[in-house]
């Protein structure tokens, strides 16, 4: 896979390609004469709910209007948010759906929702209120005013610096485009491990690898800098120092940077969600990057952040900011990017940002030259496709004088193809051919993507031998279409198609390393050890599943590693014969393709004592394959180690498997969810 996916940012600007979404019947024209002026408020935002999207119908026959509700199901967005702004005032907040997915609880207005990089501006604002304080400048050598940290002189830096103006337009040089976060129950790295890419640290030491100045190039890196150089200058925690200087000052009193939540806040939270509908483990990941993605907050509160904003603008807020240093804050610098926010020169006056953290999405968007403006927030990976269609349709039914950047088609193919089957998707590509158009190389592997994430394995190989029978010279088709064939178990096609990119493209370096995999090259996983091990008897929660059913939102898996975590199962369970997890894969209706039982546990010394709503299953002796995973993330090497087992001949476990029950162990080696090793029994004849 070779996509250009932003995990932390995304702007009004979409994708700038042809858009073929007004063939479909997706887009919309926006002027100040769709809706009179004067219209019922209440009445403007139900008519946007009743209808907020319209997909093309069968030749000869209307469209096919979705509402919000609709749509939030066909993207799997389990709740949202939004505030709109009109001529400087919150003219209507509403929200919609439930806290996190199989939650009967309500979202609410008062609902915290993840900003992701919705945290920049903000923290820009405060940077700039020290800046005004005279405690920082704009345009000085960063090392000059850090004290626990340096950012480290290269050749990049000997005649050009970081400082704090390139931090906040990206024109530092700096490398770490954005951050993962950190599960719940993992260790959490300092600012300084952040900043030199230490353990416990997820990503790369942020360093200056272009010359300050000369490009502009997203980095939440640099917005890490610069939260340190506001603690060194200030003396302050991050959190406690912006909700001094920012948040309390605007009135946004449902906001904290605080990482993690403490309790009596976090008990106000949504709980992220995957692209596929699966929910984040422990709801929402950690980030101690906390001006660059840390932010919890709701779209009324950003609604007041943004309408103070554009007032400060014209010297008629100024809580923070004052009228010169807000008009300086909205200039460019580069590339439509001003100090945290992001412009947009097709609508002069628009300011705004996106954002996107793990299971969380927003966008906010003002123009302080109208007084018109959005926030919107959802507790999912889905959250910015559904968000771009709200605010279509809100500036549409608020006669709004903005024009909205083309669509990215492959949310409209996607969408198509939730709602009408991926047939449809394709008769439309097929009708825009014919036309003499043509669905492009990248719209069609995005939109491949996409349901391949959302659990449309076979699908998503359609859509992929398309791209490969449209684009036969591009290496990027083949890469894409081998991980399509990987993810669904069919490891010979993976293979041919990752040999093709290779062939086309000898430095696709992915498709090296994939191969590695497939073939099992040089990896412990394709070696086991086979031993004869006695029976035992687990105690947990038991679920039945299949492997196709773990590709869908409908997955159990995963929800049940998040019971396990949440609810401190394991310290439950009485006479533990040792201190490791077990998952036992049992029952099977057939072979690795039918349905199994699924019991996540510990191995007890007496079953005499079963907790309320676990079970006791005896696993019998045996022999058994074992194989040992490689070290990784978990939600990477655990499935990798099985896709390679599962694609083995039947006697290459060491004997003919059983398939009567398997076992994973996670013992010391896994106690880093970020790094683990992990062992899996193969029962054999």
């Amino acid at each position: 896979m070779r996509l250009n996916f932003s995990p932390h940012f995304s702007t009004f600007k979409g994708i700038r390609i042809a858009s073929m979404l007004a063939v479909c019947a997706l887009s919309v024209v926006i002027s100040p004469g769709d809706s009179p002026k004067a219209a019922d408020r209440t009445a403007r935002l139900q008519r946007v709910e009743a209808m907020v999207i319209e997909l093309p119908g069968e030749p000869g026959k209307s469209p096919l209007p979705l509402s919000l509700a609709e749509l939030m199901k066909v993207y799997s967005v389990p709740g949202l948010s939004l505030a709109v702004i009109e001529n400087y005032k919150i003219v209507d907040a509403k929200a919609y759906g439930v806290i996190e997915a199989g939650s009967s609880t309500p979202v609410t207005t008062h609902t915290l929702f993840q900003a992701g990089s919705i945290s920049k501006p903000v923290a820009a604002t405060g940077a700039l209120y020290l800046v005004q304080q005279g405690k920082l400048p704009l345009d000085q050598d960063v090392n000059e005013r850090l004290q626990t940290w340096k950012v480290p002189e290269n050749e990049f830096t000997k005649t050009e610096k970081v400082t704090l103006r390139r931090l906040m337009s990206h024109t530092a040089g700096l490398t770490v485009h954005g951050f993962p976060g950190y599960d719940v129950n993992d260790p959490m790295p300092t600012l300084v491990q952040v900043l030199n890419g230490e353990k416990p640290a997820n990503t790369d030491p942020i360093r200056v690898d272009i010359v300050p100045g000369t490009k502009s190039r997203y980095s939440g890196g640099g917005i890490t800098i610069e939260q340190l150089l506001m603690m060194d200058v200030t003396g302050k925690p991050f959190p406690a120092l912006m909700r001094e200087i920012v948040l309390d000052k605007i009135g946004m009193a449902d906001s904290s940077y605080e990482q993690p939540l403490p309790a009596a806040h976090a008990g106000m939270t949504a709980g992220g969600t995957y692209i596929d509908g699966k929910e984040v483990h422990g709801k929402w990941h950690v980030y101690p990057e906390m001006a660059a993605a840390g932010l919890w907050t709701t779209p009324t509160d950003l609604a007041k952040f943004a309408i103070e904003i554009a007032l400060s603008k014209q010297g008629k807020a100024n809580h923070v900011l004052s009228q010169k240093t807000t008009q300086e804050m909205l200039t460019p610098v580069m590339d439509e990017v001003g100090l945290g926010f992001f412009l947009e020169k097709d609508n002069p006056g628009q300011f705004g940002h996106g954002g996107a953290d793990e299971g969380f999405q927003a966008l906010l968007s003002m123009n302080f030259d109208t007084g018109n403006g959005i926030a919107v927030m959802a507790d999912s990976d889905n959250g910015i496709a559904v968000a771009n269609q709200v605010i279509r349709r809100v500036a549409q039914e608020y006669g709004w004088t903005y024009k909205p950047q083309p669509a990215d088609p492959s949310d409209g193919l996607f969408l198509l193809a939730k709602v009408k089957g991926t047939q449809a998707a394709l008769q439309l590509c097929d009708e825009l051919k014919q036309k003499g158009g043509a669905v492009d190389e990248r719209t069609l592997n995005a939109f491949g993507y996409r349901l391949l994430f959302s659990g449309m394995g076979a699908d998503a190989v359609k859509i992929f031998t398309r791209n490969v029978q449209e684009y036969p010279q591009s290496s990027n088709v083949y890469d894409s279409l081998g991980e399509a064939y990987m993810r669904t178990g069919q490891k010979d096609l993976a293979i041919q198609n990752y040999e093709k990119s290779l062939q086309l493209d000898p430095k696709n370096n992915n498709a090296v390393e994939q191969l590695k995999k497939l073939r099992g090259d040089g990896g412990q996983a394709m070696d086991p050890k086979v031993v004869e091990q006695e029976g035992f008897t687990v105690v947990g929660i038991s679920a039945r599943t299949s492997n196709a059913k773990e590709m869908t939102a409908d997955g159990v898996i995963g929800k049940q590693w998040g019971r396990l975590m949440q609810e401190g199962l394991l310290a439950k369970i009485p006479n533990k014969a040792d201190r490791n997890t077990v998952a036992v894969y049992m029952d099977y209706a057939s072979d690795h393709n039918g349905e199994y039982t699924y019991v996540l546990g510990a191995r007890v010394t007496s079953d005499a004592e079963v907790p309320a709503g676990m079970v006791a299953e005896k696993i019998p002796g045996g022999k058994f394959a074992v194989f040992t995973s490689g070290k990784g993330p978990a939600p990477k090497v655990v499935p990798e180690l099985w896709m390679q087992i599962n694609s083995l001949p039947k006697t290459a476990v060491g004997g003919d498997r059983l398939y009567r029950a398997d076992f994973e162990i996670y013992d010391q080696r896994a106690m880093d969810p970020q790094n683990l090793q992990m062992d899996v029994y193969i029962g054999i004849k």
